[in-house]
Parts: structure tokens; sequence; C-alpha cells
């Protein structure tokens, strides 16, 4: 399945709620045959889908005319204001933040992130007058982590002001401390000591905390001048700045987490410099977090800078639960590229997508029909499924009908469902059948496929996935199209199976059962979780563009 949005040219719209198959949901749509029964006020509807026998009382206005059919289930409360959604930048401000990077020239990061080339620093301690040694290039700099930052973050507030001017930016920082800056000049909250191991007090005193947080617009340039104040030193308080600022962000759905961190969470809960025995309990504090932050309809995305590790493995599931991005960069390059996550826009929140398919069909779970919390959703948001058939599996001479049926809520709090009803053409030939697919899509689900068996260790099996749908792709290819995606198939498949292939090729040398034993954080990299978060979430534009 792709966006159905586009899928349907036109939506019916309908206020009533949608009429629902007893047995297994499905719900009543066009192409539904409605016969007459011996009662004359009655009808009864086979359902197209389990053959359940439905008796219906039903007028004529609730009889879906279209494909599309868009259900509104509970309007907008008219005396409940709108909630602007938040953009929580949550900084790492340890003392590792200061580490330089010499870059030759002029560094093109924002002019307020100063950076003291060599020839200054040599001036001030030498009361202007430089002193080189004896073929030294004079022509560097020297920038830290924290500069890049600064510079990172006051370009993505400018577009937040330009693009989403009502959406409401917020810096949380950390180190031994976790602050929360609001848009007033002392508007502050720490947590300190004994407060950072507490998980209740730090949810909670988020989802409770009153301070004024202005909107881009009107509080941007005041945000942008506390985030150049900030200064580095101290240790990695990871775990209760992001509980923070998930809590925080649940007062208002649709809202963004962005962390940016060079390091370990090493201070309060989801403490990740611990022993290996001690490591599953730690990550688990995180995948609390991420159901969490789902659950209120908040994504949040992660960008670790290169050179350290954080434990991708771990902070990688809040990305990977709410539609989130990760990211590993340079510094320099942190400084002065857009984060292309904040730049997409959240149309829906607790989305929730059932796919039904005709008796004799089963989906993964061996069922006809699957339900999937998607969470937050863009414009770009994609979701795959695949279905293989019994059996004793009798086709219609034609057509399979599938539906979906995606639930959501709007972001004026209305709750709505689409339902989407599709006929497909059948055929018992398989050169027919290639001949039509959608290389998009095709590869779109072998990547998220495959990443999430990845994910699971399975790399055998995730390896013989992307092998089985690049030969599909390749007997598919009719059009210079075809061929393009395919290209960006193997180029984005490369990405996940380079690591798969080193992993085996380490359980090779020391032996299955003891890899096996290694934990997931000890096996993987940041550069190898990143990935495989990356490839669960890709989106089928990736495989269409130039």
């Amino acid at each position: 399945m792709g966006n159905h949005t586009k899928a349907a040219p036109k939506a019916e719209l309908k206020t009533a709620d949608p009429i629902h198959c007893t047995n297994c949901q499905g719900a009543l749509n066009c192409f539904s045959a409605l016969l007459p029964t011996q009662d004359s006020e009655s009808k009864l509807w086979q359902c197209e889908f389990c053959l359940h026998e439905n008796v219906l009382k039903i007028e004529e206005g609730e009889i879906p005319r279209y494909p599309a059919t868009e259900y509104v289930i509970m309007p907008p409360t008219t005396n409940t204001p709108v909630i602007e959604p938040m953009v929580i930048f949550c900084i790492d401000i340890s003392g590792s933040m200061c580490v330089t990077t010499e870059v030759q020239g002029k560094v093109n990061i924002h002019s307020r992130a100063v950076t003291i080339g060599i020839a200054e620093e040599l001036r001030a301690l030498t009361e202007g007058q430089a002193q080189w040694l004896p073929g030294q290039n004079q022509n560097v700099s020297y920038i830290s982590r924290m500069q890049c930052v600064q510079s990172a973050v006051h370009r993505e507030i400018e577009n937040l002001a330009k693009k989403f001017p009502r959406h409401r930016p917020v810096l949380i920082t950390f180190n031994h401390d976790v602050t929360v800056f609001g848009s007033g000049p002392t508007d502050t909250y720490v947590i300190t000591g004994d407060q950072l191991w507490d998980y209740d007090l730090v949810y909670n005193t988020a989802k409770q905390l009153k301070m004024n947080i202005g909107t881009a617009s009107a509080a941007g340039d005041a945000m942008i001048d506390k985030v150049y104040r900030l200064e580095e030193g101290g240790s990695t308080a990871l775990g209760p700045a992001l509980l923070y600022a998930v809590g925080l962000a649940s007062n208002a759905p649709g809202s963004k987490v962005l962390i940016c961190t060079d390091g370990l969470a090493n201070v309060g809960i989801g403490n990740l410099d611990v022993t290996d025995e001690e490591i599953a309990l730690a990550s688990s504090i995180y995948s609390k977090i991420a159901n969490q932050a789902k659950e209120n309809g908040t994504t949040v995305s992660v960008i670790s800078i290169r050179g350290d590790d954080c434990s991708m493995e771990s902070l990688g599931t809040l990305a990977d639960a709410t539609n989130g991005d990760v990211d590993i960069v340079d510094p320099i390059e942190l400084g002065v590229k857009n984060v292309d996550v904040l730049s997409i826009p959240i149309v829906a929140t607790n989305v929730e997508v059932s796919l039904h398919l005709r008796k004799g069909l089963m989906l993964v779970n061996g069922k006809s029909s699957v339900v999937e919390k998607y969470g937050n959703a863009t414009e770009e948001s994609d979701l795959t499924f695949s279905y293989r058939y019994e059996r004793s599996f009798e086709p219609p001479s034609k057509n399979l009908l599938f539906q979906v049926q995606v639930k959501y809520t709007k972001m004026n709090g209305s709750r709505c469902m689409r339902v989407l009803t599709l006929p497909q053409h059948i055929t018992v030939d398989r050169d027919v059948a290639e001949k039509g697919l959608m290389s998009s899509v095709v590869a779109t689900h072998a990547l998220h496929e495959s990443a999430t068996l990845a994910q699971l260790g399975d790399y055998q099996q995730a390896r013989v996935n992307l092998i089985s749908n690049q030969r599909l792709l390749q007997r598919g290819m009719a059009t210079k199209r075809d061929q393009l995606e395919y290209i960006n198939f193997i180029k984005q498949a490369e990405k996940l199976d380079g690591f798969m292939r080193e992993a085996q090729h380490i359980e090779s040398l020391i032996g299955t059962q003891r890899a096996q034993g290694i934990t997931k954080k000890q096996n993987r990299d940041d550069a190898a979780a990143r990935n495989i978060v990356k490839m669960k979430n890709v989106r089928r534009n990736a495989f269409t563009a130039e």
C-alpha cells in the first residue's frame, strides 16, 4: 500500500459511522451487493472478504458510492483551542562538545557561531603578534562541535519562523543537569541530582510544566540568543532530557523532538554506560519512552555526531517507533546542512491502518486481516504489506477486492476514518503479473521487510529477501522508470546489505553459537543500527527520485 490519499481520485464524505462486517470488521463499500430479505426493511450483505452474511437495516444515504469514503468519527471540540505543535531541540552540552575539528580555509557556518582561526588564537596569546612555526599552515580554522550545533539550531529556528510560524520552538539542554528554556528571559527549569533517576517524576513534571512557550515567529530570535549562550561541560544525562522532552510534547500532538548528541548517556535513567549484563534493562527505558511518544503523537529524531558511540541501537528505537529519522553526521556537515525531518509537517496523529483480504489469502500474521498502529504520518508516509494464498484458495473469476481502513486524528482534533476499496485483476500467468508490478512499491516493501529481519538478527533471511526482490525487479523492468527505480533500489539495498555481509563473516570466524550470544549492542555499531532504522522507514520517493 502506498499513499492511500493519492490512490483514490475522489473521496465521499460521510458523517455517519461506517458499516462493518460483524465477523471480520471489513467495511461496506461501493462494490458490495445488497440483496432483499423477507423483511422489507432489511438487506442481506455477504462480506466480500470473509464471506460472512450480514443482515442490515440501512438507508440509501449510508451506502458508499465511491471506492474511497471518508467518515468523521468524532468532530473537533469547538470550545477547545487548537494547541500548536512544539519543535523541541534536545541538545547535548557535555564536556565532549568542546572538541574541535580542523578545517581548511573558511567554514560556511552561521556568523554568530564564532570561529577562531589559528592566527587569531595566536595573536590573542602573543599580544597581537602572530608567531608561526616553520611550514605551519596559517589558513585553518578550529570549529567545536558546540559551534556546529549552535549554527544548525539557529538555522532551523529561522526556517521554522518562515515555513511554520505558529510552531513553538523549545530548547532543552543536558549535561549533568537537564535545563528547559522557554521564551521569556527567566523562563527556565532545571532537573538535577536524584531527580534524574526518577522516571515518573521527570515525565509528570514535564506534563505539568507551566512556562511561556511562544511561536517561532514571535519568540524565535529570543530562543536563538539562548542557544548562543550555551557552554559545554559535565556528563551526559540524555535519558532524563529525552523523557522530559516527550512529556512536554505530550500536551501538543504532532510535536517533534530532535536529539543531538555526541556520546553515550551516562547519568540518570537510561544510563547506557553499564556492564553487558545491565545493558538490556537500560535499553528498555528507551523502548518505554518510545511507546509513550508514539501514543502521544510525538515524532522523535536522533542526530549523532560522528566519532563517538552513542548507542544508536538504543536511541534508534525512538525514531523507529515514532516514524522519525536517524543520522550520523560530521560536525561541520551538521553546521551547514538543513535537518530535513523538521521541514516535513505531520498531517495526522494516532494513525491506525487495517488491511482486509479475501478469505484464503494470508498476510504475514497468518490471517486475512491485520491492524497496524502507525503513529504519526506525513504526506510522504508509506506502509506496505505482502500476502500469500492457501492451497485451497478458489479465486473469483476476474477481480479480487482489497480494502484498507485508515483511522487517524487530524491536527484540528477531529477523529476520522478513510475506507479505500479497490479491485485488482487476477491472473495465473506469472509473466503478466510481473509486467504489471510497480517497481517503487516492491522496492519499498523489500527494504522494509529485510530491515525488520536484520533488526531481529536474521541476516541470512534478510539477504535472501533482498536478492529475491532484486530478481523480481529485474524481471519486471519494462520502462526507463523501472530501470531508474531498480538502480535506486540497488543503492539503498547496499547500505543494508554491507554490514550484514560483515556480520556473517564475523560469525563464520568466531562461530555462530558464540556470535548469537553477543548482544545486539555489542554486535552492531552505530552506523549499522542507523542503516537498519533508515531502511525500515525508507519512503517510496527514495526510489522514484532522479
